[in-house]
């Protein structure tokens, strides 16, 4: 037990149960447990894994379903405080209002001035060995230039057939 007094004079007395012995072991509830018995390391990198697991998961239902780049979202998520949207390249839909966005495009700016910005705050080094901010940038040009140059995709709809018999 411990009596603690601050300068204006109020005082407060705190307790915490604790023991040496091997032979009795103090209760706590399920939260304080948890926190207390967790090793947040493995939990933190079992969350990045099934996060990382959920994006690819995504990326190959929208490559083997055949749905259209131009119809599949970039994120989804609270974009305004209180309020979930989808944002898609042509624009942004927030609780079932359409924005027409031509600054969804601002991302792509954002994401090169914080790489400029970790080249000048933390040098070379961690510049080309950083796969969040560097490598997502390098690959993200790379897509760009694929999709501007590449051979226009065909979509085929297999449930219509043109067979004569």
């Amino acid at each position: 037990m411990g009596l603690h007094q601050d300068s204006a004079g109020r005082s407060v007395v705190r307790e915490q149960h604790f023991t040496l012995e091997d032979s009795l072991t103090p209760s706590f509830g399920f939260a304080q447990s948890f926190i207390l018995l967790t090793d947040h390391y493995i939990l933190g990198r079992a969350l990045f894994i099934l996060t990382a697991l959920l994006n690819v998961g995504g990326l190959i239902a929208f490559r083997f379903l055949r749905v259209p780049p131009s119809r599949g979202p970039w994120f989804i998520g609270e974009l305004i405080d209180g309020h979930r949207g989808v944002c898609f390249a042509f624009g942004v839909f927030i609780d079932g209002h359409f924005l027409e966005g031509s600054l969804t495009y601002v991302v792509g700016v954002f994401q090169a001035h914080s790489c400029y910005f970790l080249l000048q705050t933390y040098g070379v080094t961690a510049f080309f060995l950083s796969p969040v901010r560097t490598w997502a940038l390098g690959l993200s040009v790379v897509l760009v230039y694929r999709a501007w140059t590449g051979p226009v995709p065909l979509f085929h709809d297999n449930s219509k057939s043109n067979s004569s018999s």
